[in-house]
């Protein structure tokens, strides 16, 4: 090899495959370019040949060809990302909520994919080259949003963030609080709604004072608290989605008979739009996330301000969303 790239494996990267490290390091690179750099005696850890299968060890040194021997189409990708990443600059840096050295939180705008998928070249692991973070680190996602859904991101810095957020998620060990507007008003003031391909449907559980919360292993469960209403025709909520499913917000909402406004895919848009209140974007967000920090243990909470056009909304009909003024809406009796 006329020039080589040498990499030393730090506590962070280790335990993890070689092709794994290799297409993180590398965003552009596929697989089988990584095997065929292998299968060449291109790719070397601590001088010997190396495997894509092979798991790294700290203090390894690892020896790659010039970066130029990438895949081309890989390179195109690239970029194309960095193109986006300049196009965009400032937009996420300006959205941050919450950065220090393991994570990071973003407010996330309405319309923006949090992952790249057919046809979508503006999302947030595209963008995320644009913090301009040491050593070409790239923020990891520990949980996602849909599209068209606003509010607090949680980002991981490390290996060892992701790992330990991601098991804040998988055991429910933190809080998020939604804020959403319903077409139509919700049977109570407060109450909790479950569904699970056993219940064949979404199923209100609170009546009163008389429920008992069911196991969410196979299900999903969301409790929401109503915060102010507009007669009977439109009601804000909060919403504290105790599991993680899917659209879960979204779908338990439309089988309660009160759609989020805008939600074109699981609800009636169209109601909105005749009253001439709302403009026809999804109306939720999410609002708050608190978390107890991995590393340091301290309280964290990330509040998000509101996206324009449900601040517009919420202001010309006199809905006030500041939580500091409301309190907790999910305590104190039914």
């Amino acid at each position: 090899m006329s020039a080589t790239i040498l990499h030393h494996v730090s506590w962070e990267d280790a335990e993890q495959r070689l092709d794994r490290w290799m297409r993180r390091k590398y965003g552009g690179l596929v697989q089988s370019r990584i095997e065929g750099l292998c299968r060449k005696g291109l790719v070397r850890i601590d001088g010997k040949r190396a495997r894509p299968s092979d798991r790294l060890k700290e203090g390894q040194e690892i020896c790659l060809p010039p970066i130029q021997d990438r895949n081309p189409d890989s390179d195109a990708c690239d970029v194309q990302g960095r193109h986006d990443a300049q196009r965009n600059r400032g937009s996420l840096a300006e959205r941050l909520l919450h950065i220090d050295q393991h994570i990071l939180a973003i407010n996330k705008p309405p319309g923006l994919a949090v992952q790249g998928g057919t046809g979508q070249r503006r999302h947030i692991d595209r963008m995320a080259l644009e913090l301009g973070l040491p050593d070409g680190e790239m923020p990891k996602l520990v949980h996602r949003l849909d599209k068209d859904t606003s509010g607090v991101l949680l980002m991981a810095r490390t290996r060892r963030a992701s790992a330990a957020l991601s098991k804040l998620f998988r055991h429910r060990n933190l809080r998020k609080v939604y804020l959403a507007a319903l077409c139509g008003s919700p049977p109570e003031e407060r109450g909790s709604i479950f569904s699970s391909p056993k219940t064949g449907g979404v199923v209100q559980l609170r009546s009163g004072t008389k429920w008992k919360e069911p196991s969410v292993a196979e299900g999903a469960l969301t409790h929401y608290a109503v915060l102010d209403r507009l007669g009977q025709r439109f009601t804000l909520v909060a919403l504290n989605p105790v599991t993680g499913r899917t659209h879960q917000l979204r779908i338990h909402m439309a089988g309660l008979g009160t759609p989020i406004v805008g939600d074109r895919k699981f609800g009636r848009s169209a109601v909105a739009n005749r009253e001439g209140i709302f403009r026809n974007m999804l109306h939720l967000h999410a609002r708050s996330m608190e978390i107890r920090h991995p590393f340091s243990g301290s309280e964290l909470k990330f509040v998000a301000p509101l996206p324009p056009h449900m601040s517009e909304s919420f202001s010309a009909i006199g809905w006030e969303t500041d939580p500091r003024e409301r309190g907790d809406p999910f305590t104190g009796p039914p």
